[in-house]
């Protein structure tokens, strides 16, 4: 074969062959490998099946294990929380109380994103063992805190449900947090919801569904008023309507919390510019706005898009029309950016669009 340069293989004049072991092909010696002849076996072909498990490493987070903690005189069964990247021991105050340890006073400065505080502990030298005994830690410094962040109180949780309406009747007991239900091999457990969730985006929809049903229900209960507010007169969870005079009020205003109560809806945050309408309505459940101001001072309240002041019975609508060009196009999206469910300012919204 020729090294040349300048042409091709079919354009060469010089037809060497390969001149190592007889080989006789058309490529240059120093190209020349070793050949490697198939060899004819006359032996029967042995069948094996081989088959290779291989599993990915996998990573573990949140790592607990149950450990012993032994003091001088007492131990205590718990769980240890292991942290690769921790180079410090943190224990809480009920431990070292169960252990009967003293330390030596110490603060531990805690910093976060926004804050920085030093907490006063204590730090104390302690043991730990696993539970058969085997393995040992010697812990030389033990930082403690009293305000470490635990579980939180359950008689906490039950005074905080009165807060939301659709947790009463949920029992609350103390939850096992040593010993988690990890089985696996356990048959799965149906759950249905009984409360729809407040954010969701069928939320406006489930409300209005669940009024309207409750006044086609219950509605033969009341008063005929009653009924037709309830159907007509709220916009998802907020209720606005006119009565003629105060004695009306009064009897309108137990009547629809009697009336929503059967579909299980629990009327709030109740306002209005006659005081004397809401006498049958407690303290807790009106307007937080209305409480710690005079007449003379009351704020107006914000509902459907308005605002009304209750003691000159005025609705005001505030909006803002964003700077935009001056076309068609920009008037129409200017004017259909407010937001006035309403009407209130429909005769001087449609002339415009």
């Amino acid at each position: 074969m020729c090294l040349g340069s300048g042409h091709r293989i079919y354009d060469c004049h010089i037809r060497r062959k390969c001149d190592v072991e007889n080989c006789g092909a058309g490529h240059h010696r120093l190209l020349h490998g070793v050949r490697h002849l198939p060899t004819e076996s006359t032996e029967a072909a042995v069948r094996a099946n081989c088959r290779s498990t291989n599993t990915a490493q996998r990573g573990v987070i949140l790592r607990m294990i149950p450990v012993r903690v032994v003091g001088p005189t007492e131990d205590v069964l718990t769980y240890a929380f292991l942290d690769s990247g921790l180079d410090t021991t943190l224990v809480s105050q009920e431990l070292i109380a169960r252990l009967n340890l003293t330390g030596k006073p110490s603060k531990v400065r805690v910093t976060t994103i926004t804050v920085s505080q030093v907490i006063p502990g204590r730090t104390v030298a302690l043991d730990s063992r696993s539970l058969d005994g085997k393995d040992e830690v010697a812990v030389e410094r033990a930082h403690s805190a009293p305000s470490l962040r635990m579980k939180p109180p359950v008689d906490a949780i039950r005074n905080e449900i009165c807060k939301w309406s659709h947790l009463e009747g949920v029992p609350f007991e103390e939850v096992s947090y040593k010993r988690p239900d990890n089985d696996v091999s356990a048959d799965p457990v149906e759950h249905q919801m009984v409360v729809h969730p407040f954010g969701a985006t069928s939320s406006p929809f489930c409300a209005s569904y669940a009024l309207r049903r409750t006044a086609e229900d219950f509605g033969s209960e009341c008063d005929g008023k009653v009924a037709e507010a309830t159907a007509n007169n709220f916009y998802v969870d907020d209720c606005l309507i006119s009565l003629t005079d105060v004695e009306k009020a009064k009897r309108f205003v137990p009547q629809i919390n009697k009336l929503v109560a059967r579909g299980g809806f629990t009327l709030r945050k109740w306002i209005s510019n006659i005081p004397e309408a809401l006498c049958s309505i407690p303290e807790s459940d009106r307007a937080q706005t209305s409480k710690g101001f005079s007449d003379s001072t009351l704020p107006n309240e914000q509902m459907l898009g308005t605002e009304w002041n209750p003691v000159s019975d005025v609705l005001r609508l505030r909006f803002h029309l964003r700077d935009g060009p001056l076309t068609r196009r920009g008037i129409l999206s200017s004017i259909s950016s407010i937001f006035d469910p309403l009407g209130l300012v429909s005769p001087l919204i449609l002339p415009a669009k």
